[in-house]
């Protein structure tokens, strides 16, 4: 066989091999976590590694559900100017403070959940708050670690009081304990940014769902 057939194959052999092992080379980078260099707040640069479109974080999760909780149930309806917060109607001549009905918006509106949540947390709210001569104060006592509740999905439970101050000296008593088992599911990120347009509800709702969590189901501690 003439040489120049040999010295042929043999390159024909080469590149053959070269686009093999380049194949499995693009293939190995294809399904490889690619990271991502993200610059913070003062210039600071970290390491992100893509993760499941429905993973979120223990950290983040207990975050959501505790400052939540907080904020929802501590009513302090007399502001630092002194107005008085009008509250917002649910309806049933029934209202809540302003603040529980705008964290409300982290509940999942399915089968009227949200709702039915105000309903019942205005059933526990005392006059004395809603007319601004009372507060109240979430004591958040123990808030598990969440644990896998189906794909994207939590569970986690939070043991609370929540404290009646009379006055600004007196010392809080027991007004209700809040003793839950809350769900909490992963919802498609909004990374847009909101168009001029928007309005306050709107604008309410996309900082309150930046980490990309809804609370769907809230159940009873058992005893």
């Amino acid at each position: 066989m003439p040489l120049f057939v040999l010295v042929t194959l043999g390159l024909h052999l080469l590149l053959t091999l070269l686009v093999f092992y380049g194949g499995f080379q693009v293939s190995r980078l294809a399904n490889r976590p690619i990271p991502a260099a993200v610059q913070l707040e003062g210039g600071r640069m970290i390491q992100q590694t893509a993760m499941p479109h429905d993973f979120r974080s223990a950290d983040a999760i207990e975050t959501v559900v505790k400052n939540w909780a907080i904020a929802t149930l501590s009513w302090r309806l007399k502001p630092d100017q002194g107005a008085l917060d009008a509250g917002k109607e649910i309806g049933n001549g029934r209202k809540v403070p302003s603040v529980t009905w705008k964290t409300s918006f982290l509940l999942s509106e399915q089968e009227n959940f949200r709702l039915k949540f105000l309903q019942m947390l205005s059933q526990l709210i005392p006059f004395s708050v809603l007319n601004g001569q009372a507060t109240t104060t979430a004591e958040i006592i123990n808030l598990s670690k969440p644990q896998s509740a189906g794909t994207g999905r939590w569970v986690i439970d939070l043991v609370s009081n929540v404290l009646l101050f009379d006055n600004p000296t007196a010392p809080g008593r027991l007004l209700f304990t809040f003793n839950k088992r809350i769900f909490i599911r992963a919802i498609p990120v909004v990374i847009n940014p909101l168009p001029e347009q928007a309005n306050d509800v709107q604008k309410l709702i996309f900082d309150l769902r930046l980490a990309g969590l809804e609370i769907d189901e809230i159940q009873d501690l058992p005893s």
